[in-house]
C-alpha cells in the first residue's frame, strides 16, 4: 500500500509522487490521480506540464488512464488563481485621500497672483504635485480618480503636467500594498464614468454668468464663478462637458482657466520647422 509523504506544500507532495512513481510503478496511479486533482482544481495541462518538467501531452493521457478505482489523490489541491477580466479598483488610503481632497480645495481657494513660472497657481501645482506622488507611491490613476469623484484621464494629464514642469510641492506617500499581479494578467482597466457636471452647479454659474454683466457684479461673484469653473476643470470634466455646462465655446473657457490660474498660460514648444524667409 503507498502512502502520501507528510509535506504540508501540495506541489512537493506531487513532485514526490512523480520521483516515486518513476522508481515504483505502485505510485503511477496515485501519480496520475494527482495530476488529475490538479487538472480538477484549475491548473491546466501546460502549466502541470511545465511544474513537473514533462509534456502537457504526458499529463492528459496521464489522466486519462487514471484507474477507476482511484478516486482521489488524496492531495488537498489550491484552487488556480483565476485572472481578472478588470482589474479591481483599490481603496485609496484614507489619509492619503483627506489630503488630496484638502489640497484640492486649497487649490481653488488659494489667491491667484501667488503663480509658478508656468502661470498657474502655486496650490494647484502643489496639488498635481501630491497626485504625482500619489502615483508613484503605487496607487494607479483609476484607484486615485474613483476616490476623488475625478476621472483617469484627469490624472494622468495632471501628473504629466507636473513631470513636465517639475512645479510644485508636496510630501511622499507611503507604499501601496502590493498587489497580486498574477491574478491581472490580461485584465482590462475599470470603466470609469465620465465627469459630470450636477444640475444645481450649471444653475449656480449661468446665474453669475448672468450677474457679471450687470451693476450688482461684485468680485466676490466672478472669484464664485472662477472657483465653481476650476473645481470641476480639476475634477477632470471635459471640453464638451464645461462647455455644456456654462454655455461657453472652449476657447473662452480657457482663457478663463488660464486668467484664474487653473490652466498654464504658456503654449507648449513646437519642434515644428520654421520656413526659411
Amino acid at each position: 500500500m503507498v502512502s502520501l509523504s507528510p509535506a504540508a506544500d501540495p506541489w512537493e507532495q506531487l513532485t514526490e509522487l512523480q520521483a516515486n512513481a518513476q522508481d515504483d510503478e505502485a505510485f503511477r496511479p496515485l501519480y496520475a490521480a494527482a495530476l488529475r486533482d490538479f487538472h480538477r482544481a484549475g491548473w491546466t495541462y501546460r502549466q502541470l506540464g511545465k511544474a513537473n518538467g514533462v509534456s502537457h501531452e504526458y499529463v492528459r493521457l496521464a489522466i486519462l488512464g487514471v484507474p477507476e478505482e482511484v478516486t482521489t489523490s488524496g492531495i488537498v489541491v489550491p484552487p488556480r488563481p483565476k485572472s481578472l477580466s478588470a482589474i479591481p479598483l483599490r481603496d485609496l488610503d484614507l489619509a492619503i485621500a483627506a489630503d488630496l481632497r484638502s489640497r484640492l480645495s486649497r487649490a481653488v481657494e488659494a489667491d491667484p497672483e501667488q503663480r509658478t513660472a508656468s502661470g498657474i497657481k502655486t496650490a494647484v501645482a502643489d496639488y498635481f504635485a501630491a497626485l504625482h506622488n500619489a502615483e508613484a507611491a503605487g496607487w494607479d490613476a483609476y484607484s486615485l480618480a474613483h476616490a476623488l469623484g475625478s476621472h483617469p484621464k484627469a490624472i494622468f494629464k495632471f501628473v504629466n503636467q507636473h513631470q513636465r514642469s517639475g512645479e510644485g510641492q508636496a510630501p511622499p506617500y507611503p507604499d501601496a500594498p502590493h498587489r497580486n499581479e498574477p491574478t491581472l494578467h490580461r485584465a482590462t482597466r475599470p470603466a470609469l464614468p465620465p465627469v459630470k457636471v450636477p444640475d444645481d452647479d450649471v444653475e449656480k454659474l449661468h446665474l453669475l454668468e448672468q450677474t457679471a454683466g450687470t451693476e450688482a457684479a461684485t468680485s466676490q461673484d466672478a472669484n464664485a464663478y472662477q472657483a465653481l469653473l476650476g473645481v470641476w476643470y480639476l475634477l477632470g470634466a471635459s471640453r464638451e462637458e464645461l462647455e455644456r455646462a456654462t454655455g461657453q465655446q472652449w476657447e473662452t473657457i480657457r482663457k478663463r482657466l488660464v486668467r484664474a490660474g487653473y490652466m498654464s498660460g504658456k503654449p507648449r514648444s513646437s519642434t515644428r520647422t520654421k520656413p526659411n524667409a
